[in-house]
């Protein structure tokens, strides 16, 4: 079993303005730097970065961190088309793919191990979602051959609206974690 995980970082933050909110500083460094080391310090066997906006300082990071990254040049058309480059990215021996956004930092590296012990559960077949006070969230951990059959329905939806309503006819399963995977940092005062 081979656990991956996309990060996708390639928003261009619309809604905080000017400023790139993955790099805009929270509790001392850069945000993404935060989702980053949770991924890292979880059990997730191989971790990587779709960038797009301002992807040199994107690079930059996932150098620090020695992270593999892989720039999405349709960023600007929505987060559907970050998911078509890492389904377009994974490796032959993965079993697993998790999709993660960058933008939520308080995603544990817990509520990640709680997500890949229920996949494996599954026989790593099911689709597993994080839930927390009845809510779903984020990431999302999918199987590889179920992740390929979503890029055929990502093809035919003319609008972005994310994932969340392509999978449900995948019967996904749900797992409870931390309220971290309801919270994603999109307007500045999310920083304090």
């Amino acid at each position: 079993m081979h656990i991956e995980s996309f990060i996708l970082a390639a928003g261009a933050s619309k809604r905080t303005g000017k400023i790139n909110k993955l790099t805009k500083k929270y509790k001392n460094k850069p945000l993404i730097e935060h989702t980053i080391e949770n991924y890292l310090s979880s059990n997730i066997d191989c971790n990587n970065i779709i960038t797009g906006f301002e992807s040199d300082k994107m690079n930059k990071i996932a150098l620090k961190f020695n992270l593999v990254t892989f720039y999405n040049k349709d960023f600007s058309k929505g987060i559907l088309s970050s998911i078509k480059v890492a389904i377009h990215n994974i490796q032959k021996q993965t079993t697993g793919v998790i999709i993660g956004l960058g933008d939520m930092p308080l995603v544990k590296s817990s509520d990640l191990n709680l997500l890949i012990d229920k996949f494996i559960i599954t026989e790593c077949k099911k689709i597993c979602i994080p839930e927390s006070y009845k809510k779903i969230g984020n990431p999302i951990i999918f199987p590889v051959k179920i992740l390929k059959m979503i890029l055929r329905d990502i093809d035919t939806e003319n609008r972005d609206t994310g994932l969340k309503s392509i999978i449900k006819k995948y019967n996904p399963i749900t797992v409870k974690t931390s309220k971290g995977v309801l919270k994603d940092f999109d307007e500045l005062e999310d920083y304090n």
